[in-house]
């Protein structure tokens, strides 16, 4: 409507000039006159400075109209800057002022959007934004590492980047149905299994939130420990059924037997001691899974291991297994002094327990300025190939059929090694050949007591 009346005002005003004109130039070649050629001239001065303002008038509403439109649509555009004495001066200056708030605004929402994406990049939790229209509007690292995806951050069907058809049912029910879902989802194909929450977002922009978390861990932990308890009920019930046995028929009227007596009662002391082997080990796989790794300190290796050999000396010499150790009198690490016993107690019984009469346990151990180590071989009943790989599993008993030796043990021995040496960053080696021996080395990383 502004446009149209400023065309009419200029027309018009054109019309009126060009009658002048004609009427004037009439005048002109029957009179000469020269006041008249001035008042002409002044006309079209006048006519002419209105056109150039109506013009520069109409520009400059457009140019306002244009701003306005550019600041409500969030356009970057540059300030505009007029003299105090312009018509639009205030008018300009107010929308510089909201375009300069409004710019601020945006910049501290951009910020803050950049900072929360930041922490949700850091989060352990998989998480995906989907909108109505079923697009993928927001999706963090841990999600895209779960999926093995590499999800765009241009809006996109969440169909592109989920694959799993039970967290495509949830999020289905969750966009059609508006139904949150939680569930365990477990992923065949890359062997994880996820805690997966969907859940509806009601607000002013609807949203579901998509909320994956690996528990694969969790997972084999609580089967491990499944697994630990059945395998340690089981092993609990012979010694106690031995030991129950002998009781009922000593009681029975076997102890009027002096020899008999004699049997049994040696018979339930060895089940006894089963039983208290078993009921330790345990104890100290329980001590381990929860991390109590102990107070470190200066040890004299040597010392210690001759001590753990005297422990096992008679064992030795009941099979007539020498012991021999090879360690410098002068070697000093820094370690939990009764994790380190345990270990070397445990890797003495076990050459022991699966070494051939008049067979050879040796110790030996050395460092350099970035690790020590301990090894223990044997020249003993060796391990199958096959089997290596699982000597370090509770309750685990390779097979000795090609010994021809029946071996008691609680099964736990080795499995408390390598745990103990996880716990202090222990890397184990093991070598063995089947009638020959077996060598089992650790390296432990140098600490000392500060680190």
């Amino acid at each position: 409507m502004k446009n149209k009346a400023i065309k009419s005002l200029i027309i018009i005003s054109s019309l009126n000039l060009l009658i002048a004109i004609l009427f004037m130039s009439w005048e002109l070649k029957h009179q000469f006159l020269t006041g008249r050629v001035m008042l002409l001239t002044i006309m079209t001065l006048e006519l002419v400075g209105l056109i150039v303002y109506l013009l520069n008038l109409s520009q400059q509403i457009k140019h306002i109209s244009q701003r306005a439109n550019a600041i409500a649509s969030g356009a970057e555009r540059g300030p505009v800057i007029d003299p105090p004495s312009s018509s639009f001066y205030d008018l300009n200056n107010a929308l510089n002022q909201i375009q300069i708030h409004q710019r601020h605004q945006q910049i501290t929402v951009t910020n803050i959007t950049d900072e929360l994406v930041g922490v949700l990049n850091h989060l352990p939790v998989g998480v995906m934004v989907i909108d109505q229209q079923q697009n993928v509007t927001l999706a963090n690292r841990a999600f895209s590492q779960m999926t093995e995806k590499e999800i765009s951050t241009a809006p996109h069907p969440f169909t592109d980047d989920v694959s799993n058809a039970a967290l495509l049912n949830m999020i289905n029910s969750a966009l059609m149905s508006h139904q949150n879902g939680h569930k365990e989802i477990t992923n065949f194909q890359r062997a994880r299994t996820w805690d997966a929450q969907v859940v509806n977002l009601e607000g002013a922009v609807p949203a579901v939130v998509v909320i994956l978390y690996d528990i694969t861990m969790l997972v084999a932990a609580k089967q491990s420990q499944i697994d630990f308890l059945r395998n340690a009920s089981h092993e609990l019930k012979t010694p106690v059924a031995t030991i129950r046995g002998f009781t009922e028929t000593l009681q029975a009227g076997a102890k009027d037997d002096p020899e008999t007596l004699t049997d049994f009662l040696q018979d339930i002391e060895n089940a006894s001691q089963q039983l208290t082997d078993l009921v330790n080990d345990i104890l100290v796989i329980s001590h381990v899974q929860m991390q109590e790794a102990g107070e470190i300190e200066p040890i004299e290796l040597a010392d210690l291991v001759q001590q753990e050999m005297g422990h096992w000396q008679l064992a030795a010499e009941s099979k007539q297994v020498s012991l021999t150790d090879q360690i410098d009198s002068q070697l000093v690490v820094v370690g939990n002094r009764q994790a380190l016993k345990r270990i070397v107690s445990n890797l003495i019984s076990n050459a022991i327990k699966y070494n051939w009469e008049a067979g050879e346990v040796m110790i030996n151990a050395g460092s350099n300025t970035s690790q020590w180590w301990l090894e223990v071989s044997d020249t003993g009943i060796g391990i199958e190939e096959a089997a290596i790989p699982r000597v370090f599993e509770r309750f685990f008993r390779a097979d000795q059929s090609h010994s021809n030796q029946v071996v008691e043990g609680t099964g736990l021995g080795l499995a408390i090694v390598a745990e103990l040496a996880a716990t202090y960053h222990a890397h184990i080696d093991i070598t063995s050949k089947v009638n020959q021996g077996t060598t089992i080395k650790l390296t432990f990383p140098v600490t000392n007591k500060k680190n």
